[in-house]
């Protein structure tokens, strides 16, 4: 009961202004999760209608893209726990070095998944599908998979950035730029290449992510380091 006392005052449990604070942020979460899903279902939607061999191909060729968030989201994890602190004690020098440490981590390991897809990737997609058509399909849409760690790869590292920072908005912000202007638009101009296009879609959209997200980084860190000058 004292630590409960010294620890949560109620001014501060049931402050309206934390709380809508609190509210506004996991709004922006929600909404820029709910655009990811909206992201991975379109797609599947449209492999729908290119065949069942296309749909189950393209679900095969997904679990290439779990393997590398759970690597990936390793590193989001980690930046989640240390940005909020450096930034709480406003070192935002030793925040962008840990940032940068962190990148350079990131883009191996998206090196590493690159090289073993371009290396192993038949032989996995044979251990995921036992189906002759699946793994010819599969393979043949390999390359998509070769170059999508390094498309996606900041996308995962921001995240948590974004987190630990607690800049939900930017992160929402850049979600719906990715998907509004990016994803849909590359869909509709490349409908009538078929799977092609859809993976060019699904590529165009990471990359988007990665970018859009590294831009915003670069443009707050800027006017933090200005506020130390």
């Amino acid at each position: 009961r004292r630590y409960w006392r010294k620890r949560a005052p109620r001014q501060v449990l049931f402050s309206w202004r934390r709380m809508s604070a609190l509210l506004m942020i996991n709004g922006y979460l929600f909404i820029r999760t709910l655009s990811l899903i909206f992201a991975f279902a379109f797609f599947i939607a449209q492999s729908t209608r290119l065949g069942e061999v296309i749909l189950a191909a393209n679900t095969v060729l997904l679990n290439f893209q779990t393997f590398m968030a759970y690597a990936l989201d390793g590193f989001a994890h980690a930046a989640e726990a240390l940005v909020g602190k450096l930034l709480g004690g406003k070192h935002y020098r030793q925040f962008h070095r840990l940032v940068l440490r962190i990148m350079l981590w990131s883009f191996g390991v998206a090196c590493g998944f690159a090289g073993v897809y371009s290396v192993f990737g038949e032989a996995i997609i044979n251990g995921l599908t036992s189906l002759p058509a699946v793994r010819q399909m599969a393979t043949d849409y390999l390359p998509w998979m070769i170059v999508m760690p390094l498309a996606a790869f900041l996308s995962y590292l921001f995240d948590g950035v974004f987190v630990g920072a607690t800049w939900s908005r930017s992160m929402c912000a850049t979600m719906l730029f990715s998907v509004v202007l990016v994803l849909l638009p590359v869909w509709y101009w490349a409908r009538d290449f078929g799977n092609q296009g859809l993976w060019l879609m699904m590529t165009a959209f990471m990359l988007s992510r990665s970018l859009s997200m590294a831009w915003l980084y670069r443009k707050r860190l800027r006017t933090m380091l200005l506020r130390l000058s």
